[in-house]
């Protein structure tokens, strides 16, 4: 059943248009600068979720809580400012948001926009799950299998 009414609310998402800029939520666009090594980790964050988080024993608890106007950075252009303004507590509840830092000490988003822009309009500050560097090598290595030819 919880399957279905995620697919249900996927099904109304698919078809969104991304065209809202995050800038007003001090989510910068910056996919230049986004660091190749960290590739892994976004497809992680969107693509494998649930697994990643059980492979690196994440539980809410691990959460930590970033100020709604803490500059975060992105490679998504936009949002979709109607999904923003009228998702439900219960849409809210059906997914995580997650950031990694990079080696310049920027905050990604890497899953989640949606999510935060909502906590951000209503100047609330977010519960994330963040992916540290020792994350980020977990994931390459041991999920990916790169870096393997070091050792």
């Amino acid at each position: 059943m919880r399957y279905l009414k995620s697919f249900k609310i996927f099904e109304r998402f698919n078809d969104r248009s991304l065209d809202y800029p995050t800038a007003e939520w001090n989510i910068i666009y910056s996919p230049d600068k986004f660091d190749d090594n960290l590739t892994n980790t976004q497809d992680s964050a969107v693509a494998y979720w649930e697994e990643t988080k059980e492979q690196l024993y994440l539980s809410p608890e691990d959460r930590i809580s970033i100020p709604y106007d803490k500059v975060l950075y992105t490679t998504q252009e936009g949002v979709d400012k109607n999904i923003v303004d009228n998702m439900s507590d219960e849409e809210y509840d059906e997914g995580d948001i997650v950031l990694v830092k990079d080696k310049e000490d920027r905050l990604w988003v890497l899953n989640g926009h949606h999510r935060l822009c909502r906590d951000r309009s209503n100047k609330k500050d977010s519960l994330v799950y963040l992916i540290d560097e020792d994350g980020v090598d977990f994931i390459n290595r041991i999920i990916y299998g790169e870096g393997d030819e070091d050792y």
